[in-house]
């Protein structure tokens, strides 16, 4: 099996969400601007990785239940995160 290839692209545009929540954190952006924020990101990674969900059909329904609720997971915790570390920045708005 041939080793993945990083997508440099993808990788920015997903570390770009991050920083955008920072910023939404430190402007002290209401939490729904947040909320908004990630159902952005999760369409985004779901159009980003249609083939490999495509794979992932062929599990059983538990295990692809599980892998999807952990990745959505993660995606929430990092914006999250990012979005109280940039709170915890002065000088924002408001």
């Amino acid at each position: 099996m041939a080793a993945r290839q990083p997508n440099v692209v993808n990788a920015a545009v997903e570390l770009g969400f991050v920083a955008v929540a920072g910023v939404l954190g430190w402007t002290r952006a209401p939490i729904w601007q947040l909320a908004l924020h990630a159902a952005a990101m999760i369409g985004y990674w779901i159009w980003n990785r249609r083939a490999g969900l495509k794979h992932l059909a062929g599990m059983s329904t538990a295990k692809l239940v599980v892998s999807a609720a952990v990745s959505l997971a993660l995606i929430l915790v990092f914006l999250a995160c990012a979005y109280g570390i940039g709170s915890l920045i002065p000088g924002g708005n408001r």
